[in-house]
């Protein structure tokens, strides 16, 4: 038989107390799980207590008695003699007709004298106060296209792991919990620096990332085309997305990654010459989106993250601003940008991008804005003109030399990223 029980000599932790016959060879178990606080040596005596009482229970006895014999009841115990032994049974049922009809089952009434057994020496749980997490927020693009396009990203990671609360406010006193992080993120720092690379193609070098904790795994070209190895490193500008083919450990949690394609998701206007010491954190299923809503844009929000298990107001919690842009609404910066002059004019024509949804290089990649427009900007002499688009192409004048970008614009985010073109 098994016991479940709350250990009232070990930190009201979870326990089990086990009894069984020696001399038998049966494998059936019953087991009963209750929210009792015992000692371990009261839990070992309930269970012996519990595997005799099954045993003895086995001896059942069926009688009749005459109806004078009025007075018993069940529940009641009499002496049964068998052979020269008088042995205690319990009355279980009572039929009462011509004659009384008695089932009765075997008890042993010493089996409920106290007779706890000495408590066990239990080791103590290992010390884990909660620490105060590594808690980062990421307004990222979108890169699987099921996200909320308007709500970051939240990673957390401590050692020990302990699970993060995140609270919100808006004024910084009315804190309601919005989140609770279950696993720790795969983050760190780049030990290297890393230079600027080509976008949409395979860099041919390396930059090591030292971890906080986790691991980093290799990954076939294939598989890595196929949305694996996916990291965010913080620049300056945002977070620009990256992914790597190969990790190879080279010192305790430090590994060197290869095999790197840069400005991913959208973000190859942020690829630039990364110094050491940038943030790095690796997309997995342990970053959580934070509910929030397109109006929520670009409002000022406080934030307590801590562990789970403490309130929100001890201090182990820390408080954080941060306004968030919705970069999953941005959009991307228009591809193959061509200038072609006639005097003073120019002809301009550029490819559209789309934020998600356009693999499928058999059609045209779906729009996923309201309406579609691009904002043409020229700067010449010290002076900036702005024209507007429905179109692919554009022909305007412009003085020699000109700066021109080209960006999309969004209904909810305004103008997306810009190429530009010297003409």
């Amino acid at each position: 038989v098994r016991l479940g029980y709350i250990q009232a000599d070990a930190e009201y932790r979870r326990g089990a107390a086990e009894a069984s016959h020696e001399n038998t060879s049966s494998r059936r178990v019953e087991s009963s799980d209750q929210a009792i606080a015992l000692t371990s040596g009261k839990a070992d005596a309930a269970v012996r207590r519990w595997l005799a009482e099954s045993f003895v229970a086995r001896d059942r006895a069926t009688f009749a008695l005459p109806p004078s014999r009025l007075a018993l009841d069940a529940t009641d115990v009499i002496a049964l003699q068998t052979d020269d032994r008088f042995l205690p049974h319990r009355l279980d049922r009572v039929v009462d007709g011509e004659f009384r009809e008695i089932e009765a089952t075997r008890v042993a009434p010493d089996l409920y004298a106290q007779t706890d057994g000495p408590d066990r020496a239990l080791e103590p749980s290992p010390l884990n106060h909660p620490v105060p997490p590594e808690v980062i927020f990421l307004d990222l693009p979108i890169l699987t296209g099921i996200e909320n396009p308007s709500a970051p990203h939240v990673a957390a990671f401590s050692e020990p792991w302990s699970p993060v609360a995140v609270y919100s406010s808006i004024g910084g006193d009315d804190y309601r919990h919005a989140m609770t992080l279950d696993a720790p993120a795969t983050i760190g720092r780049t030990r290297t620096a890393l230079p600027a690379s080509a976008p949409s193609r395979w860099a041919q070098t390396f930059v090591d990332v030292k971890l906080s904790g986790g691991a980093l795994l290799s990954r076939s070209a294939v598989v890595t085309l196929g949305g694996a190895n996916v990291a965010a490193l913080e620049t300056v500008e945002g977070w620009e997305i990256i992914q790597f083919q190969t990790a190879d450990l080279i010192a305790p949690k430090t590994y060197r990654l290869s095999g790197l394609l840069r400005g991913q998701a959208g973000t190859e206007p942020f690829i630039a010459a990364v110094p050491a010491e940038t943030r790095f954190v690796l997309i997995t299923d342990a970053l959580r989106q934070l509910p929030s809503t397109a109006f929520e844009r670009g409002l000022s929000r406080y934030f307590r993250v801590g562990p789970a298990i403490q309130p929100h107001d001890v201090e182990t919690f820390r408080t954080v601003e941060r306004t968030f842009k919705g970069i999953g609404l941005r959009p991307y910066a228009p591809a193959h940008l061509r200038a072609e002059r006639s005097g003073d004019e120019v002809g301009l024509s550029w490819v559209r991008r789309t934020r998600f949804g356009g693999d499928d290089w058999e059609i045209e990649p779906p729009l996923n804005e309201e309406t579609e427009r691009y904002r043409v900007t020229v700067e010449a002499n010290g002076e900036s003109r702005t024209d507007e688009t429905s179109e692919l192409s554009i022909t305007l004048a412009a003085p020699t030399p000109a700066l021109i970008t080209v960006a999309q614009i969004s209904a909810q985010f305004g103008p997306g990223l810009s190429t530009t073109i010297a003409v």
